[in-house]
């Protein structure tokens, strides 16, 4: 049996920024049980939530090994301003 070579445009996960967190408040770090800020959606399926802290702990291996990084954590940096 041959492997299947990823095509190179998947070889990296889609990042994605916003300044609105679509996270319900309720959603934890699979890591430490805080806030969820951020979401990986591996490509081996599933999904793992990250806290702010975490989420920029292991960004690069998330982005090498994710199809879709999610980093809302733009909207704590807003909320902590005002």
């Amino acid at each position: 049996m041959t492997a299947t070579a990823i095509p190179e445009m998947l070889k990296e996960a889609l990042v994605v920024t916003d300044v609105i967190n679509p996270l319900p408040v309720t959603d934890q770090c699979d890591e430490c049980g805080a806030r969820a800020w951020g979401r990986a959606v591996l490509r081996e399926g599933g999904a793992l939530l990250f806290c702010a802290h975490h989420l920029r702990q292991h960004f690069d291996v998330l982005v090498a090994r994710s199809v879709k990084v999610e980093d809302y954590t733009s909207a704590l940096a807003k909320q902590e301003a005002h």
